[in-house]
């Protein structure tokens, strides 16, 4: 198993705005140029990925297990992927459901959260904040190398 994980927000990171369909709020496709950006993370660092998402929230493991084959990424799920479950809007319960996450998994030694808001409470954390986030496009060229950087 890794030494190495990755938590990952959906939102903002592997999914933006530019993908709505007209006339929806919502979105359930992934970027494919994000994808494969996180899959190059994985493969050039061993990372495995942790969700730490609403979406490991409103669906359940079997189906993010499916959207993760879907997008190729399967085999780099951390078998414990959707234990962190978080509510939306609250950055100070994202970082505390991710230092439980962490005090179940002792074998982890690096990790980063790649995660497009900018979450106030986190202090030397290795936070790779995906500027472009929400409304620009997402994990980016520039994010994955600082990320590959943070777990190498």
């Amino acid at each position: 198993m890794s030494n190495k994980v990755i938590f990952l927000d959906i939102d903002g990171v592997l999914v933006h705005t530019g993908m709505r369909e007209p006339g929806s709020m919502r979105i359930e496709k992934w970027d494919n140029n994000c994808v494969v950006r996180l899959g190059r993370i994985c493969k050039v660092t061993g990372a495995k990925i942790v969700v730490h998402s609403s979406w490991a929230r409103i669906y359940k493991p079997n189906e993010l297990q499916q959207m993760f084959k879907d997008a190729g990424l399967l085999e780099h799920l951390h078998p414990d992927f959707a234990a962190v479950g978080i509510r939306d809007g609250n950055p100070g319960e994202k970082i505390r459901s991710i230092k439980f996450w962490l005090s179940q998994h002792p074998e982890v030694s690096k990790y980063i959260i790649l995660e497009d808001d900018l979450i106030a409470s986190v202090k030397d954390e290795p936070l790779v904040w995906i500027i472009s986030g929400w409304s620009k496009g997402g994990l980016q060229k520039r994010d994955a190398e600082v990320a590959i950087a943070l777990l190498s």
